[in-house]
């Protein structure tokens, strides 16, 4: 599987037909730039039933449509005398089970299994039918598979990466990476990030999408996928599975830096013998390297998906930082090279989490089944929750106490493992202190040294849902509110809320009235479709429901809305912290927007770091209540100079990519739906799609 797959080809799977060769240069034997534009009206008519069935299939892919929608819409084109692949796909009406033409689909399109290559998995679940916990077998595609697979495929990759290299695409981070300083002299090493993100695509359900993407190509491929509803319902808040997840990634990643193929699966056992692909290769040289430089997420990610406490935690808020809620706005001493706050580093995290941990040798079958007797799983969902299973009652002789929770680690990679193990057999168990934690609620297997994966280095803010759907919106809300306490449409006396509702009819106005003038001098902005009294909240409670993009023209509409309207404003320091608080966002807007560059010239990021500084004085001065994402605003200043611009790290790309994924999730049936949802998104968007089409 490490050597190129030789996959049959249908015609939809060329890499480029000739027209859309000529398309994209329309003289290969001229290197001038030409005005010839691609004639579509003189498209023939065997290109045009290709492309009709490379489009209902991409859509089945993506999709946008059914398997039976597909074939269907084949048939009916087939009759009106559309040959070629549509011919192939079409089936007639009439079958009442959707199952038969899916069967149909995948025997035309997809002839040879790109499910094979996956690799199961097994992890604590949920089985909703019984209310069980049960282990359950899952589909993922492990990061070096997909990345491997990329590498092969792509002959031009290592050319991508040495121009990525002399043009200082990449951040500085990645030169000076332990991997890639101590890579042997020839061995390219690739830079990844690792984006992890929840998906609704029902009412009450969401899936857990985890990508490996490429900062070479931008290749994203979609890893792992895990039903929100299906993960361990014990107590842990879905951390058993997560567990499992974790010391799969922290596997994969593992052998990526060392540049070989896994000797053995991701928990230690041998091969089956299902996998005799992977034995053949165990230990082989891969040719390659890779290294993850950071790993993007929402700031929840870092509670959920790395073990980390709540934002809203007094003490240990930052999984970056030892600061409390009490000085995380604090900006003395904040620089690009500096914060006012004692960094946390992996060493730190290795304390925390050896003070939280017990390990218990056990050689009696007496006391084996004391601490398997006491344990229950506790699924309070209360502060004082244990959040597992634990012991109910105290073991003076192995220095347990109750509340103690038995988590993976050593012996047992799942906690009910111990209902199958013999008294008899010697065991090493590790239990989980909750009274002893600090700024760590789990030990989390994907952080090691080993791979540079550690908090400090990986974990960085992203600008979508810090400043866009945090900063800038609780700024706004403020400004606007500010702005009709102090009637400057010149309402008049009437209720709070009649005042607010008369108020922002008058704003709406002004606001499409600055899309259009801005329209005319060529800047377009993402429009407010709506814009309600709902969406702003009361006088005592501003609050701003708005999309992210929707914010960032909002925030420049503030900037003019308050220069319309400050002569209005009574008193000269509100109107001066106003525009410094207003002024200072769309300055940290304009570098992200201007910058997007791997490096960050040090002028910029002190630049960055002075607009930050001036809006949280701003904010402490208009008695605005400093929250969490500001003070992620402050640790987004002190990674500029390593990690780049936040334009690097940025979730828009992969937020706006979300809906697509939900939309295979809603289509794979439940009990193939891990593998049917990989499959389907590398046939969509991953490697094989790009074989396919060359985009």
């Amino acid at each position: 599987m490490w050597q190129a797959k030789l996959m049959m080809q249908h015609a939809w799977e060329a890499s480029l037909t000739s027209w859309e060769a000529e398309l994209h240069d329309p003289d290969p034997g001229d290197d001038s730039e030409s005005d010839v534009e691609f004639d579509w009206d003189a498209v023939t008519e065997a290109v045009a039933q290709e492309e009709l069935g490379s489009l209902i299939i991409g859509m089945k892919h993506r999709g946008t449509l059914t398997a039976t929608d597909a074939c269907l819409l084949c048939w009916w084109a087939h009759k009106a005398g559309v040959k070629g692949v549509v011919a192939q796909v079409a089936m007639r009406p009439g079958h009442k089970s959707s199952g038969i033409y899916s069967k149909h689909f995948d025997k035309i399109v997809n002839p040879t299994d790109h499910d094979d290559d996956l690799y199961v998995m097994t992890a604590p679940a949920y089985h909703r039918s019984t209310d069980l916990r049960v282990l359950a077998d899952f589909s993922v595609l492990p990061p070096h598979d997909a990345a491997d697979e990329e590498i092969r495929g792509n002959p031009g990759i290592r050319k991508l990466l040495e121009e990525c290299r002399n043009t200082d695409t990449l951040p500085p981070a990645y030169n000076t990476h332990e991997i890639v300083r101590n890579a042997p002299e020839g061995t390219p090493v690739y830079p990844y990030a690792l984006y992890i993100d929840a998906v609704k695509f029902q009412r009450t359900d969401n899936v857990i999408g985890i990508w490996l993407c490429s900062l070479v190509t931008g290749l994203r491929q979609l890893c792992v996928a895990m039903r929100k509803s299906e993960m361990c319902a014990c107590g842990c808040r879905g951390w058993c599975t997560m567990y499992c997840i974790m010391t799969l990634l922290n596997w994969s990643f593992v052998h990526m830096a060392r540049g070989l193929a896994p000797s053995a699966r991701h928990d230690g056992s041998p091969w089956k013998e299902s996998e005799s692909a992977r034995a053949v290769v165990s230990g082989a040289s891969l040719g390659w390297r890779g290294v993850v430089l950071f790993i993007k997420c929402d700031m929840m990610e870092h509670v959920t998906s790395f073990g980390f406490p709540s934002w809203s935690t007094v003490e240990y808020p930052c999984p970056l930082c030892h600061c409390t809620t009490a000085d995380w706005g604090n900006i003395k001493g904040l620089s690009p090279i500096s914060l006012p706050w004692r960094p946390k580093l992996f060493a730190d995290y290795e304390r925390a989490c050896a003070a939280c941990e017990i390990v218990v040798d056990i050689n009696c079958a007496h006391l084996f089944r004391m601490v398997r007797g006491s344990l229950k799983y506790d699924k309070r969902i209360s502060a004082a929750g244990i959040r597992g299973r634990a012991l109910m009652r105290d073991i003076p002789q192995l220095r347990l106490k109750k509340g103690d929770r038995l988590q993976p680690g050593h012996d047992i990679w799942d906690v009910g493992q111990i209902d199958t193990m013999n008294p008899k057999s010697a065991c090493r168990l590790l239990f989980w202190r909750r009274s002893a934690e600090t700024h760590v609620r789990h030990r989390n297997p994907v952080f090691s040294e080993e791979t540079g994966i550690v908090p400090e280095r990986v974990l960085v803010i992203d600008w979508l849902h810090a400043l866009s759907l945090g900063v800038y919106k609780y700024f706004i809300s403020h400004l606007w509110h500010t702005l009709f306490e102090h009637d400057v449409y010149e309402i008049g006396r009437c209720t709070d809320h009649e005042h607010i509702v008369l108020s922002l009819g008058r704003l709406r106005v002004d606001l499409f009235n600055w899309y259009a003038a801005e329209l005319a001098q060529g800047r377009a902005h993402s429009r407010v479709q709506s814009l309600t009294p709902e969406m702003v909240g009361t006088a005592s409670s501003h609050k701003l429901g708005t999309w992210g993009a929707e914010t960032n023209g909002l925030l420049l509409f503030s900037q003019h809305l308050l220069r319309v309207h400050q002569h209005q404003l009574p008193n000269p320091d509100l109107i001066r912290n106003l525009v410094r608080g207003c002024d200072s966002l769309v300055g940290i807007h304009t570098i992200i927007k201007t910058h997007t560059g791997g490096r960050c010239p040090l002028g910029v990021a002190q630049d960055f770091t002075d607009h930050t500084k001036e809006h949280l004085h701003a904010m402490r001065e208009l008695q605005i209540e400093v929250r969490a994402k500001h003070h992620a605003l402050s640790h987004m200043g002190a990674k500029l100079l390593e990690y780049g611009t936040p334009a690097l790290w940025a979730c828009w790309t992969d937020e706006g990519e979300n809906k697509m994924l939900a939309q295979l999730a809603l289509r794979a049936h439940r009990l193939v739906w891990s593998r049917r949802l990989i499959s389907d998104h590398r046939l969509a968007w991953g490697v094989i799609q790009v074989k396919r089409r060359k985009r």
